[in-house]
């Protein structure tokens, strides 16, 4: 038996909320909140993953005031708030294989959100399920499921569900 049988990982991918008009300033653009519309979008998305008990193990977040705000109300209604940690691996514009290699490290038979930004969160479920190949849009406050990431590298799992805030509205 390998050591790293059973080793399967599901895996939640959360976009944050609406945060209005992006920023030249780099610097500015990384303390950009949620918008009023965001905050009640992701109120919703909070509170329907809360009622579904994923029972997570992490809740990952990029640095950036949108994406922490947005992992810190999932946290809150889901009573995970001790699980929460801040990652550079999830900030805009890092490789793809970061996020993945910090997956793997973490690794594990384990339930983890990981809460950033586009168009890397995309690019990650795309070589996660597709070899790089697959085309995926994850908007403003959607969320996606990636089922059985095994251990080996590179990482590679199933596509369970993508939901946009909308349908989430609409199922709660």
């Amino acid at each position: 038996m390998r050591e790293d049988e059973g080793w399967l990982m599901d895996l939640y991918v959360l976009r944050h909320g609406k945060a209005g008009t992006p920023l030249d300033d780099p610097a500015e653009d990384a303390g950009r909140p949620l918008s009023q519309d965001g905050r009640e979008q992701v109120k919703v998305v909070a509170g329907w993953i809360a009622d579904r008990t994923f029972d997570l193990d992490v809740i990952a977040t990029s640095p950036l005031r949108r994406a922490h705000e947005t992992a810190d109300m999932v946290a809150r209604a889901t009573g995970r708030t001790d699980r929460l940690s801040v990652r550079d691996e999830l900030l805009p514009g890092r490789e793809v294989r970061e996020g993945a290699r910090w997956l793997h490290e973490i690794g594990g038979d384990r339930r983890v959100m990981i809460v950033g930004h586009e168009p890397g969160l995309s690019a990650l479920i795309g070589n996660l399920i597709g070899d790089g190949g697959a085309s995926v849009v994850l908007r403003k406050g959607g969320i996606a499921k990636i089922r059985n990431i095994g251990p080996d590298l590179p990482l590679r799992g199933e596509l369970h569900w993508l939901l946009t805030p909308g349908q989430i509205a609409d199922m709660r």
